[in-house]
């Protein structure tokens, strides 16, 4: 249960550092002028793509730490027990 709440924040971080990646490039790619051959509409649907891979991400995250909270709190006044 540690593991998995470890997981959980760890996966958080990375799905929020992606959609931070994600809402910048989209700004910039919104800043430029032109469409040569297409490329903008390309680029934002990868762009939608990494995006959701993102939330995928933030939701396992949550489910993680969702699991893993009744076994950390069943395990913490053991934990106390065996410190005495």
């Amino acid at each position: 249960s540690e593991f998995a709440h470890e997981l959980g924040v760890v996966v958080e971080n990375h799905g929020s550092s992606i959609r931070r990646l994600v809402d910048e490039f989209r700004r910039r790619c919104f800043e430029t002028r032109g469409d040569i051959g297409g490329m903008k509409k390309v680029w934002e649907s990868l762009l939608r793509q990494v995006e959701t891979d993102a939330t995928n991400n933030l939701d396992l995250a949550t489910l993680l730490k969702q699991l893993s909270r009744p076994t950390l709190e069943a395990s913490f006044p053991k934990k106390l027990q065996s410190r005495k």
